[in-house]
């Protein structure tokens, strides 16, 4: 992978307790009134990383929809002067 961005989440809803790693990862993902305090991104990877073997360029941006709601776009740029062609599980996302 060339280069990945986390973009710093924008907007915010009191409904959700959130943390982000050092990456700008999310790490945490809480509803505030929940008593028994569930992680819903918990899993074997940190939520979000990147896997691309190819030289692209990622960029991550969230924010908090006026629903409620945490939207992610991940978006995977080419910027070689030649097309690059993937395989299988070269490129994705952990989710």
């Amino acid at each position: 992978m060339k280069k990945i961005t986390y973009h710093q989440v924008t907007g915010e809803d009191p409904q959700f307790l959130v943390r982000w790693d050092g990456q700008g990862r999310l790490v945490s993902l809480q509803n505030s009134r929940d008593e028994a305090g569930m992680n819903w991104v918990k899993g074997e990877q940190v939520w979000g990383t990147v896997i691309c073997e190819p030289e692209l360029t990622v960029e991550v941006n969230r924010h908090f929809t006026e629903r409620g709601t945490l939207a992610e776009c991940y978006t995977f740029r080419n910027e070689t002067d030649f097309d690059i062609w993937t395989l299988g599980t070269q490129v994705g996302i952990c989710a």
